[in-house]
């Protein structure tokens, strides 16, 4: 059995931070990565696109419905 691992973060907090607080970040991610590819549960792995590329799928009312973007609707 295969899991997905969807490791998310508000891309603008990046510019925000401070390089040692980026590079404390990124060398947590990396030990996580090589624990997960040392014990073989790593398959794959590659990063998405920044949110405003995104379009959000739904089905309402047995409709499919699409939305540019990645902000929730009210209706």
């Amino acid at each position: 059995m295969q899991y997905l691992c969807l490791i998310y973060s508000d891309e603008t907090m990046w510019p925000k931070m401070s390089k040692a607080d980026a590079d404390t970040m990124m060398s947590e991610y990396m030990a996580f990565t090589a624990k997960a590819k040392e014990s073989g549960h790593y398959v794959g792995g590659n990063r998405l696109q920044p949110t405003h590329t995104s379009t959000s799928v739904r089905i309402r009312n047995g409709k499919l419905s699409a939305t540019d973007g990645p902000f929730a609707s009210m209706r």
